[in-house]
């Protein structure tokens, strides 16, 4: 990007890593697999990595970054107009493992809704 090397900062969009559980009353540690990086901080505004267990079982609620925005929505040619709010962001992301150049890839995967009253 004018003239800058972006490779590292593209490196660090999602980073495999390890965390630490541990067993019975603190007494042994495990280590399991993680992810971290600045696509899941961006996505769940908090600095610690996430753990491949908790995606697993759905305990990681907050791995979307939405927006919503007012809107009205005007009909000029029926002379009416309702309100609504428009919801569009990130909704979530796949890493592809077998991607043509042997790079793991991630694609977001983007999304819209509007809502308006019954």
């Amino acid at each position: 990007y004018q003239g800058v090397d972006m490779s590292k900062w593209w490196a660090s969009i999602l980073i495999e890593s390890k965390e630490f559980e541990y067993g019975p009353s603190g007494m042994r540690r495990y280590e399991v697999d993680a992810y971290n990086g600045w696509l899941i901080q961006f996505c769940t505004m908090d600095w610690k990595s996430i753990k491949a267990s908790q995606l697993r079982l759905g305990e990681i609620k907050s791995l979307c970054c939405l927006n919503h925005c007012p809107m009205k929505i005007v009909d000029r040619i029926n002379d009416c107009s309702d309100s609504s709010v428009l919801i569009a962001g990130i909704v979530g992301f796949q890493i592809h493992v077998d991607s043509p150049n042997g790079v793991q890839a991630v694609q977001a995967t983007h999304g819209w809704a509007m809502l308006l009253p019954e």
